[in-house]
């Protein structure tokens, strides 16, 4: 028998968000959050997938967000917004 859901359930969930297509259309970058509701605290990091549909693989491992990823016109390289200093960067 299935356990009924609770909302600390909802919180394991890992929501992805802001797919990015390379500008070749090999490669998405998106962004998944996860959810530490000991800490009250959200962290987000990037993943790359091959567009044909392969293994992801997580492009940062930041402990804190990591969002907005953004393909350089070239497709070579990524900038995307980090909390990981006092204030967000580049």
């Amino acid at each position: 028998m299935k356990s009924p859901l609770r909302l600390a359930d909802l919180f394991d969930l890992r929501p992805i968000a802001d797919p990015q297509l390379s500008p070749d259309g090999q490669w998405v970058a998106y962004v998944v959050t996860a959810t530490d509701l000991a800490e009250t605290l959200h962290n987000s990091d990037i993943y790359l997938v091959p567009a044909e549909g392969r293994a992801a693989f997580k492009l940062t491992n930041g402990p804190k967000r990591d969002d907005t990823p953004r393909w350089f016109p070239d497709g070579q390289r990524i900038a995307f917004i980090s909390g990981r200093e006092q204030k967000d960067q580049v």
